[in-house]
């Protein structure tokens, strides 16, 4: 799957300002998250912690289509 093929993803940014957005692929975004689960798991994260994160990429980002 391309670019092309992939869904954009708006997030609001936890700036504190009402109106500010990132735009991602939701590839790339959720590629990022899994770098920094690893990272997280190479530095012995609790695995509490290390299971949010899979949460979060398994029911959060694929439910939230719209805004997240």
């Amino acid at each position: 799957m391309g670019r092309s093929d992939s869904t954009v993803r708006v997030f609001k940014m936890a700036s504190g300002a009402a109106d500010e957005y990132a735009y991602m692929f939701t590839g790339d975004y959720t590629a990022v998250v899994r770098l920094q689960r690893a990272a997280f798991a190479a530095k012995q994260t609790p695995l509490a912690q290390l299971a949010a994160l899979d949460w979060f990429l398994h029911s959060v980002v694929p439910g939230c289509p719209e805004v997240c």
